[in-house]
């Protein structure tokens, strides 16, 4: 059901890249000065990473943020979640509740978070906003000695 919510929510999603909003603050969470509206990007292990489709959507006071990719081999999906009155900061991994994130990069393999930090930027209520960059270590959810890294990542989503 929730999987239904979320395609029904894609569908409405805003889609103003044209627009930069500048960073504000620093923090240990990774990513540039300026990040995009609308946008999700990563390095996975070293190799950059800019999801095609990204969109949020808040249900029962939780952001779901989610990043996927259709066109590559495998279907790879980021999906950051927060509360929606989380306040700007930087909340290390692992931790307990929210801010979680997950990462699949095929059908069998979903990656959690086993260490670094997200930071939140701005989570702008009003205006249904939230950006921020991390830094963070997943482990495989069947396979604990397989690994990968996530550097220099950042979104601007509307949800």
């Amino acid at each position: 059901m929730l999987a239904t919510a979320l395609m029904t929510f894609s569908a409405c999603s805003d889609d103003d890249s044209s627009s930069s909003t500048p960073a504000a603050g620093g923090g240990s969470g990774g990513g540039g000065s300026n990040i995009s509206a609308e946008s999700m990007s990563v390095k996975i292990d070293g190799l950059s990473k800019t999801f095609e489709d990204v969109f949020g959507v808040e249900v029962f006071g939780t952001i779901s943020l989610i990043g996927s990719d259709n066109s590559s081999s495998g279907y790879p999906q980021l999906t950051i979640s927060l509360n929606d009155t989380l306040p700007t900061g930087t909340y290390s991994f692992p931790g307990s509740g929210l801010p979680s994130m997950t990462f699949t990069n095929d059908s069998t393999s979903t990656y959690i978070t086993s260490s670094g930090s997200i930071s939140i930027l701005t989570n702008d209520a009003a205006n249904d906003r939230v950006t921020g960059t991390f830094n963070v270590g997943m482990t495989n959810a069947s396979n604990p000695s397989n690994t990968i890294n996530l550097t220099e990542g950042q979104f601007n989503i509307s949800y």
